[in-house]
């Protein structure tokens, strides 16, 4: 067998946006505040076919679509460090669950297998390799005018800061409802991180 990567978002309906997947989760919430359920068999049809297929694949990687729940990338690779990049184990290395330590930045990446809430029973052996926690968290790039926008109503600037998507102007109290471009921003990128599987034989 072989590591697999895969990139993984989940499209919100709602606002037409793209909500990343780093990992095999049950729930997420996107930027614009609607709560996305992902179906254990959607994961159950993604991670049997990453098993079974996706090591024989000619391609180096393709698209992945599993109902419209799981969108991205999967194809074959060592598995690397998701801060500074470094190889963490070779392409055939077969891993352990636990814990796993950046040679190149001391990074802690987490091995296990798939959550409760996918039926393990129709999947091969399975371990998963997670992307690090971020070290640190990102500032949010700020607009023209710093964190000030200009409420749409009376036009007064509005101190904004990324935790709420619709705010309350201090001068005419009216709601104001962030633009995606600035909303975008503030919670910073919206790319996958890059996640890793490695299936076994039954």
């Amino acid at each position: 067998m072989t590591w697999i990567f895969l990139e993984t978002t989940t499209p919100c309906r709602p606002c037409g946006r793209s909500r990343p997947l780093d990992g095999v989760v049950k729930q997420i919430a996107c930027f614009c505040g609607e709560e996305r359920s992902i179906p254990g068999s959607s994961w159950e049809i993604a991670l049997q076919f990453a098993a079974t297929h996706v090591p024989s694949m000619e391609e180096e990687q393709q698209e992945l679509d599993v109902h419209e729940a799981i969108v991205g990338l999967w194809g074959r690779a060592a598995p690397r460090c998701s801060r500074c990049g470094e190889v963490l184990l070779e392409a055939e290395h077969e891993p352990t669950v636990g814990e796993i330590r950046c040679a190149g930045c001391g990074a802690e990446h987490t091995l296990s297998g798939p959550p409760d809430f996918v039926d393990r029973s129709a999947l091969p052996p399975i371990t998963i390799l997670l992307p690090a926690a971020p070290e640190v968290a990102v500032a949010a790039a700020p607009d023209e005018r710093g964190d000030t926008f200009d409420c749409t109503h009376c036009g007064g600037h509005l101190r904004v800061d990324g935790s709420h998507r619709t705010v309350t102007c201090s001068y005419c109290s009216s709601s104001v409802y962030l633009p995606d471009e600035l909303w975008a921003r503030l919670q910073g990128t919206l790319r996958p991180q890059r996640w890793y599987l490695w299936a076994g034989t039954a």
